[in-house]
């Protein structure tokens, strides 16, 4: 049996799903400068989901985040089994030098030994991670709900300033890498930003 071959894959949209389009728009404009957003409302009358089939409407909003305060470059995914996950994202992207690392995860005061893997796809940094199981970083979190997948997506703050209503404050302490957690339009703990490199 031939193995599939996967194509060289490259992000080039990410997509938000949020339960207020309108919501998330007015802060992706007031917090980030992103936009014009192109709005419309897709109906599908007849749309499919596993066993679920029935009419739905979508509300759709598209804007361009480039060239702004804030510069959308990764996506961190939690995970149970990091090994398969490296494996089919590895695979996916064609990553060769992906490792995995045992590191240390700061938030707040409280310190856990994270298994964490890293690989890039174009300009995006897919981060996965595997939390301690019955940790309480927001990782350790998202595991025990029985979640896995993307947990929040990152970015960069050009203007060297982070808003100040963050939730959590972390930083993986080999690297030396800080960041800031905000409730956003994906929820609780659904954006990381942290500060441009000097």
């Amino acid at each position: 049996m031939t193995e599939a071959r996967f194509p060289r894959l490259h992000p080039a949209q990410v997509c938000f799903v949020v339960e207020d389009v309108d919501t998330a728009v007015d802060e992706c404009v007031a917090s980030f400068g992103w936009g014009p957003f192109h709005r419309f409302t897709a109906p599908v009358p007849e749309a499919r989901y596993h066993d679920w089939v029935g009419p739905k409407k979508t509300d759709v909003a598209l804007g361009m985040a480039g060239g702004v305060q804030v510069e959308l470059d990764r996506v961190t995914i939690v995970t149970d089994d990091l090994d398969r996950a490296l494996a089919f994202y590895a695979r996916a992207f064609r990553w060769e030098d992906a490792q995995i690392e045992s590191r240390t995860l700061r938030v707040g005061s409280v310190e856990s030994s994270t298994r964490r893997a890293r690989g890039q796809a174009g300009q995006l940094l897919f981060e996965l991670v595997e939390p301690p199981r019955g940790g309480a970083d927001p990782y350790a979190r998202h595991l025990a709900r029985g979640d896995h997948g993307l947990v929040h997506a990152g970015g960069v703050s050009q203007s060297g300033e982070l808003p100040a209503d963050a939730t959590a404050y972390g930083e993986w302490l080999e690297d030396g890498e800080a960041f800031a957690l905000y409730a956003w339009s994906g929820g609780s703990e659904s954006l990381q930003l942290r500060r441009a490199s000097a």
